[in-house]
């Protein structure tokens, strides 16, 4: 334990917040998986915003993960409010770009800026028919 703190300081000192997390997990300071997002549950429909906007259905959330399934790539996001207001019609499924319903994706959670709860009910585009 003693070697943990010496590492975290270092790891701190050289602004290296990477290898930081990594001991602070190691050393049980920093909460892993769900224990990190207690409101989300399984099946729970999430948007997580990074450098690019996932849309799917929560499958698990580990360490350096979260899983999504049918899930969209939100390719513009010009008319996102009304998409996430109103959920992925006709005309805005040009936007999104859909991946398999039984894909899993993985989106690194330390590229993820910010994470929230989907407000409409979800039908991934993929298996919207025309409306």
């Amino acid at each position: 334990m003693a070697d943990h703190k010496k590492d975290l300081m270092a790891a701190i000192e050289r602004g290296n917040g990477a290898e930081a997390i990594r001991l602070m997990r190691r050393m049980g300071i920093v909460n892993k998986g769900w224990a990190d997002f207690p409101n989300y549950k399984k099946g729970d429909v999430v948007t997580l915003e990074g450098v690019k906007y996932w849309t799917g259905q929560l499958v698990d959330i580990t360490d350096e993960y979260f899983v999504l399934t049918r899930a969209v790539w939100v390719a513009n996001t010009g008319r996102f409010h009304e998409s996430f207001t109103k959920g992925y019609s006709s005309d805005i499924r040009a936007e999104v770009e859909n991946l398999p319903e039984d894909l899993e994706i993985y989106v690194r959670r330390d590229s993820v800026l910010v994470h929230y709860l989907w407000q409409q009910e979800y039908r991934s585009p993929a298996s919207n028919s025309d409306d």
